[in-house]
């Protein structure tokens, strides 16, 4: 009986490591197929997986199997890796300007506690708030909430997108997409300093069948056309339904100039399906210029939604290029 149990945890470990490894591979080539590139969104699952079978490999003592399991564990945390370590520098000089920032994908008519995560956002006391998927009546409802937010620019249709701010907006426009008019909101905002922060609110498609995929990507490919041609400071916030481990993630960052401010602290699902279980993909982004020093970027508990809250904590550099580290106690 213990060798057939023996002879059945191998036969497991065999087809369970060589799948893992099978997919984590497929995963790398999401510029070549799209299949591929949604693999690449589940490289954490695939990290834990790798490790526990790594264990289950040892404990039946099979070389190949065990090879297979290191292996893949080390593909998916090379992978991983440059989201837990900070990227350039993190010192926050005197004379910055700091701007707090919130998103949250509000579920339109779906959210069953729609006063909740409002009530959510307005307590987090940020500078700017940034929603999407607003049809349906959120727009009285964010009106009622954010009373202290004097300036707003929200976009009704299609999905509906926008934001509150403590700042005066300067100028706001909608741009839509091909398919499925999916809009993209521009925004110029007056910071206390005076300059312009360039603002780009987006929600694009899911990216599940063909058309869908075509679309979101083709809607990365305004972003860097349009976007990457402002000046700085910008910030390129929402719901992109794509992960950082995307080919078309990192060729986004790569066409804007922009950084991913989730770098340095770890990967932060936000999306879970229904909202019912724990996050699964870090889908809901905050991409900002190169002089911005991110101090804080952390997601909140879901509210009726089906997405957490993201929350970022930003420091723009000064005009000046005399900058001195401001004094720990201050920052």
């Amino acid at each position: 009986m213990r060798k057939i149990f023996r002879v059945l945890l191998l036969l497991l470990i065999a087809v369970l490591t060589t799948t893992i490894l099978l997919i984590t591979v497929l995963s790398l080539f999401g510029q070549y197929a799209r299949w591929a590139e949604l693999l690449s969104h589940f490289v954490c699952f695939y990290l834990v997986a790798s490790a526990i079978l790594l264990i289950g490999a040892a404990v039946v003592r099979n070389k190949i199997f065990i090879a297979f399991a290191a292996i893949s564990l080390f593909l998916n945390i090379i992978r991983i890796s440059p989201q837990c370590f900070p990227s350039g520098d993190r010192n926050i000089s005197a004379g910055s300007q700091e701007i707090r920032l919130l998103h949250l994908n509000c579920w339109g008519p779906k959210n069953s506690k729609p006063a909740e995560i409002l009530e959510i956002a307005r307590e987090r006391k940020a500078d700017i708030v940034c929603f999407c998927e607003i049809e349906n009546g959120w727009f009285k409802r964010i009106d009622n909430t954010f009373t202290d937010y004097p300036y707003k620019a929200l976009f009704p249709h299609f999905g509906g997108l926008g934001f509150v701010s403590k700042f005066p907006i300067v100028s706001w426009t909608v741009k839509e997409g091909t398919f499925w008019h999916r809009p993209r909101l521009y925004a110029e905002v007056r910071l206390k300093d005076g300059r312009i922060l360039n603002l780009l609110v987006a929600h694009p498609t899911i990216p599940v069948y063909k058309d869908v995929f075509d679309c979101r990507n083709q809607d990365f490919s305004f972003f860097a056309g349009e976007f990457a041609a402002r000046a700085n400071p910008k910030i390129l916030v929402g719901d992109l339904n794509c992960s950082p481990w995307s080919y078309y993630f990192q060729k986004l960052l790569e066409e804007t100039g922009l950084n991913d401010s989730e770098v340095g602290f770890g990967p932060q699902p936000t999306w879970s399906p229904g909202g019912k279980l724990i996050p699964l993909l870090p889908i809901d982004h905050f991409l900002v210029s190169k002089d911005f020093v991110v101090a804080d970027h952390h997601i909140e508990r879901f509210a009726g939604a089906d997405h957490r809250l993201v929350f970022v904590d930003l420091w723009l550099k000064p005009k000046s290029n005399d900058r001195q580290a401001m004094p720990s106690g201050m920052r």
